[in-house]
């Protein structure tokens, strides 16, 4: 298990929260309340390219299959980037409020949540909206890809329900308890894991919509996840911690507390984690 991380480099985004962060080979690339994404070299920590484009908050990172960069937030617009070359490739519109959330269903498949209350499909190749899932659940917060039709929406009515995309409802709902569902993620063998009430972290069995683990120990909200590769899950919160799981057992195997504030943003890569504050800290660890 990881319970050698060691921070490896601190990195200052100039007073600005951190609010989404991914991983795109030996670059981090970060997005912040300046309404830039900023991609850096990981190992000189230096800015080679600032992205340009969106007008308000980018809240959203993801990226597809062929390394194109998706970003989204308060300006209610898609940009797909060709990080290389730093350009615009397309601006997908469609949803009338913020977006909070970006998952990659497939290859050619990029799903966005709303607060506008749906999660729209686009199919890359074309550029198009081609489903519009009307989830009747208030805000769609969080979202996490299950397999190449199988989509998890977390809401602000407190409810994560299963879709499967061709179907016209949602195969399964279940309750968290009485918080906004802010975080997802698909553990490697299918199931998932979910923010909850009490500060706590649910582990589900998406077959069967049951509970089967609780993962306690966050003091406050938590807010974001991430997955190593040896199926270690990596949660953040309000509580200013870092903390490594086993989903299986739900022991809790490290506590990271190098953070000062809020951390709102984690992204993965083989065992280097970095995770972002909203103090303009953004933190890299590697396992050793």
């Amino acid at each position: 298990m990881y319970n050698n991380f060691i921070e490896i480099s601190n990195i200052s985004e100039s007073n600005n929260w951190v609010r989404a962060l991914v991983f795109l080979k030996d670059r981090i690339l970060a997005s912040s309340c300046d309404i830039t994404i900023k991609i850096r070299n990981i190992d000189t920590n230096t800015i080679v390219k600032i992205l340009e484009g969106h007008t308000e908050n980018v809240l959203t990172l993801a990226v597809l299959k062929n390394g194109t960069l998706a970003s989204a937030g308060r300006d209610k617009n898609i940009i797909l980037w060709n990080v290389k070359s730093g350009k615009i490739i397309k601006l997908l519109v469609g949803h009338t409020s913020w977006i909070h959330t970006l998952s990659v269903l497939s290859d050619n498949i990029l799903c966005s949540g709303s607060s506008d209350g749906t999660v729209r499909l686009w199919d890359i190749g074309s550029y198009k909206c081609i489903r519009d899932l009307n989830v009747l659940g208030g805000w769609v917060l969080s979202l996490s890809s299950i397999n190449r039709y199988q989509l998890a929406i977390g809401a602000s009515d407190r409810k994560i329900r299963i879709w499967d995309v061709r179907d016209e409802e949602p195969n399964k709902i279940m309750d968290t308890g009485n918080m906004y569902v802010d975080a997802l993620a698909t553990l490697y063998d299918g199931n998932l894991v979910s923010t909850s009430s009490a500060y706590k972290i649910v582990v589900w069995n998406v077959a069967d919509a049951d509970k089967i683990g609780v993962m306690t120990g966050h003091l406050l909200y938590v807010t974001s996840f991430a997955l190593l590769d040896n199926n270690t899950l990596v949660s953040a919160g309000y509580d200013k911690t870092i903390r490594l799981w086993d989903p299986y057992n739900c022991n809790c195997n490290k506590v990271l507390t190098d953070h000062t504030a809020t951390v709102i943003s984690l992204a993965s890569c083989g065992d280097v984690l970095a995770s972002g504050d909203c103090d303009s800290n953004i933190k890299i660890w590697y396992n050793i």
